[in-house]
């Protein structure tokens, strides 16, 4: 009887022991549970309670275990929190900082630049941008509220903000050479100061990524030349491609002729009777040149439109052209500029004439080729053609009357300084004396070159008497509006 209790009672104990390890262990997978649910940042679950012994049972523990892993394996990613997993947790096929900053280059996303003002303090506005460690790799977001600096006068200062977030001021005297741009920084600005106020900020930002090779083929959209005469050049904003270097530019640049820094070479190329241009590096400056473009593309490839110009070693593309004329120190007047003709672009020239003019020289009526000694120059308009090859159409329109009744009115067209016409029209004044008559006049020319070509209109009668341009009599007829005209159009 001894030994069967006691053999009872060890069955027992063995029983409970074999409880108590079901309760440790279930405690065990529910303290592990809750520690990865909180490395996880998981939303709570919902199970039914352990309170009694007879709880502990295989279909209680099995409904706890599958509502547990359901849970884990379904957990919304908006229960992280933020934070939570760094960059730098993450191996090099994941991150995605280092991924940017092997794909892109370092760019301002908004704000970011320095502002004029009356005084020698301004606030550099809020904004944000993408810049890169250069010895991990890593493009971070950096972002900065609105800050503000007290630039020293008579100065050059050039603002870069590095990727920790830091802005460095670098000082230097006005018309100098350009610093480099602090390490694991990117540039937004020169801010430029006389003795007591900030006079200018040059927007230095890059505003748009680096995309692929083939992104070259998309050429330009906007970027247009507009001038205030006599010597200020105007490039609206617009988006053009610098080689695969996709330059946005959100705002108007305006250019000066006589400003050394609005120039490439830092010192002013403006000078009588030659040919400017508007040029736009891979960092997105505009700036003037007289150095035609060479080459069609930052390959220096010497085929095709040529866009590119070499200054001191770097390519500029070639936005547009413009001619300064032999007046003062060289002016432009409203009819010598024009675009580089591309993607809607247009490189076109017009000049009206509005103003009386007369001759008596004639143009003989007969089977002869006109001469440039016959009749009177009245009109003259240049081009800057972008590529040999390219067909330009010259059209022209002139507004005659003549002192003699029947007479002929004769129209002839020129190229450059050919002493014989290439293009001539005609039409006879009927009836009466000092009718008013049009002659057109159109004719293509075939560039040689990307060098200026100039095309002249000159008129006169086969009679003798005077011939007149805009009027009757050598007076003029409706004020200044215009009466005749040269348009000259480089074709695609």
């Amino acid at each position: 009887m001894t030994l069967l209790v006691k053999v009872k009672k060890e069955a027992k104990g063995s029983v409970n022991r074999s409880k108590n390890m079901r309760k440790i262990k279930f405690l065990l997978v529910g303290l592990f549970v809750l520690f990865g649910a909180t490395l996880v940042h998981a939303s709570p679950i919902s199970v039914d309670q352990f309170i009694v012994t007879n709880d502990v049972t295989l279909a209680h523990l099995e409904d706890f275990r599958a509502k547990t892993v359901g849970a884990i394996n379904s957990m919304p990613g908006d229960n992280l929190q933020n934070d939570s997993i760094t960059a730098d947790a993450l191996d090099d096929n994941a991150n995605p900082e280092l991924r940017w900053g092997r794909a892109f280059n370092d760019w301002v996303y908004t704000g970011l630049l320095p502002a004029t003002d009356p005084t020698l303090t301004s606030n550099i506005s809020s904004g944000s941008a993408f810049i890169k460690n250069t010895t991990t790799l890593q493009q971070k977001l950096v972002q900065k509220d609105a800050t503000a600096h007290t630039y020293t006068s008579n100065r050059w200062t050039f603002v870069d903000l590095s990727v920790d977030g830091t802005y460095t001021f670098i000082e230097q005297g006005h018309d100098t050479a350009e610093p480099a741009i602090t390490s694991n920084s990117l540039r937004m600005a020169r801010v430029s100061t006389d003795v007591d106020n900030i006079n200018n900020v040059r927007d230095d930002r890059t505003t748009s990524i680096t995309l692929g090779s083939n992104q070259e083929d998309f050429q330009r959209n906007g970027l247009g030349l507009t001038v205030q005469t006599p010597d200020v050049v105007t490039v609206d904003s617009g988006i053009a491609y610098h080689g695969t270097t996709r330059i946005s530019k959100i705002s108007d640049t305006t250019l000066n002729l006589s400003s050394a820094s609005d120039w490439a070479t830092g010192v002013s190329g403006r000078a009588t009777s030659t040919d400017g241009y508007v040029a736009l590096n891979s960092t997105g400056s505009l700036k003037l040149t007289t150095t035609a473009p060479t080459v069609s593309d930052t390959s220096s490839n010497t085929a095709g439109k040529l866009r590119y110009s070499s200054i001191n070693g770097v390519l500029w593309r070639i936005m547009g052209w413009f001619h300064m004329n032999n007046s003062g120190s060289g002016n432009i007047d409203n009819y010598t500029y024009s675009n580089i003709s591309e993607n809607g672009m247009v490189n076109s020239v017009m000049r009206s004439y509005k103003d009386v003019a007369t001759t008596t020289t004639t143009i003989p009526l007969d089977d002869s080729v006109v001469q440039h000694t016959e009749g009177e120059q009245f009109m003259v308009l240049a081009i800057v053609p972008t590529q040999a090859g390219k067909k330009i159409r010259v059209e022209a329109q002139l507004q005659l009357s003549h002192s003699i009744a029947g007479a002929q009115l004769i129209v002839a067209g020129f190229n450059n300084s050919e002493t014989e016409s290439v293009a001539v029209g005609f039409a006879t004044q009927k009836e009466s004396t000092n009718v008013s008559v049009r002659v057109p006049l159109m004719w293509d020319f075939i560039a040689t070159s990307n060098a200026e070509v100039i095309f002249r209109i000159r008129a006169g009668s086969s009679a003798g008497g005077t011939t007149t341009v805009n009027g009757q009599t050598g007076a003029r007829l409706f004020n200044i509006s215009d009466k005749s005209f040269i348009k000259v159009t480089e074709l695609e």
